[in-house]
């Protein structure tokens, strides 16, 4: 499954008020949230802001809530829902390097989870055509040493041993005791994931039926599966180190925006919630 079709439908299932970080720990969305308020306060009157990889608009949703007169859009590649709020546009199907804007459109511009996952060069040049003269910026990005990466390499992983095993092949042929069969060494590898007990209850529930309903739970089951590891996959090569962290400040610096802070957001003793990279384009 490709990337775009994989982000479309977890768009789609998620829905116009979904967010990136579903089941988060509450201190982590909320720290996450503080720093968008923060931000939005810095915007002059009536300024516009575009927020890339948008998803369904949750930053922007964040922003707004904080300033009612601010112009908002975001893009994003993926099939997007209708925005839940008028005062938002979002338009899918855009890669954040062909901007659908004019020059010098955009007073600041955004990005949480979604700067990472293109190709930085040609985004940065794009940032400089559409955002104008002292333009304020903020990203907030994957790191690579997050508890949220782990815990996804984690899942990864689990579903690639899922995938790998005859569990759907015995359930196609309605052998449940061979589902159970083919997830054992699962179980004793992953088991402290949770999606392998939840996949292997739907899969000795379709093991046990026959007819089209239980071939199509088998393909949802499936493709839900394909969705999910391109999704994680996806995530975790796009994470950021010290290094690629410090490559992207380089970008917008040497393309004439000055970065005025370029860290972790701390998390717990597990590790950083993500990398901050705020500042200006130059006027």
């Amino acid at each position: 499954m490709d990337n775009d079709q994989a982000w479309s439908a977890y768009w789609a299932e998620k829905g116009a008020t979904g967010n990136c970080l579903p089941g988060a720990p509450d201190h982590v969305a909320e720290r996450l949230a503080n720093h968008w308020r923060e931000f939005a306060a810095t915007l002059a009157k009536g300024a516009s802001c575009l927020d890339l990889a948008t998803g369904s608009g949750a930053v922007l949703r964040l922003i707004r809530a904080q300033r009612s007169d601010l112009l908002l859009a975001g893009i994003d590649y993926a099939e997007l829902p209708e925005s839940a709020d008028p005062d938002v546009t979002l338009i899918g199907r855009t890669d954040m390097a062909a901007l659908p804007f004019d020059d010098d459109s955009f007073d600041a511009f955004v990005s949480q989870f979604g700067f990472e996952y293109g190709t930085h060069g040609e985004i940065v040049a794009e940032l400089v055509r559409v955002s104008r003269p002292g333009s304020l910026f903020q990203l907030i990005m994957h790191h690579r040493s997050s508890p949220v990466v782990a815990q996804n390499r984690t899942r990864a992983a689990a579903l690639d041993a899922i995938g790998q095993s005859d569990a759907l092949v015995r359930a196609a042929e309605g052998d449940a005791s061979g589902v159970i069969a083919a997830l054992d060494p699962v179980f004793d590898e992953h088991g402290d994931q949770p999606v392998v007990a939840e996949i292997a209850a739907a899969l000795r529930d379709i093991a046990g039926r026959s007819g089209r309903e239980a071939e199509k739970d088998l393909d949802w089951v499936a493709s839900g599966m394909a969705r999910e590891r391109a999704l994680l996959r996806h995530l975790s090569e796009s994470a950021l180190d010290e290094d690629s962290a410090a490559r992207i400040s380089a970008l917008f610096a040497d393309s004439g925006f000055i970065v005025e802070h370029r860290a972790p957001i701390p998390g717990d003793e597990n590790g950083p919630i993500a990398w901050l990279v705020n500042g200006r384009r130059a006027d």
